[in-house]
């Protein structure tokens, strides 16, 4: 995953993930230095705000019966985990 958002970065590419645009000027007008530690420290950010009771909600009824049982996963220390396995793998 990493290496595709600095394919695109490297391109002017601007990436949208989870709602983290990288690659344009921050709200306050300064320039934001969208490399992977600051998708890091972003993704970091937003998985800790999520209420994941109800994201697993919002979820499940596009999930097949079979499925449901994954979402039991979804919860803040497993997002994390998962985020650092990414921003360790390059």
């Amino acid at each position: 995953m990493a290496e595709g958002l600095i394919f695109w970065r490297a391109r002017g590419s601007i990436v949208r993930i989870f709602g983290l645009k990288m690659g344009q000027p921050s709200r306050r007008g300064k320039s934001v230095k969208a490399d992977i530690d600051w998708y890091g420290k972003e993704m970091s950010r937003r998985i800790k705000e999520v209420d994941w009771d109800k994201a697993k909600a919002d979820v499940q009824r596009f999930l097949r019966p079979v499925d449901v049982k994954t979402l039991e996963l979804w919860n803040k220390k497993f997002f994390l985990d998962c985020l650092n396995r990414v921003l360790h793998e390059r």
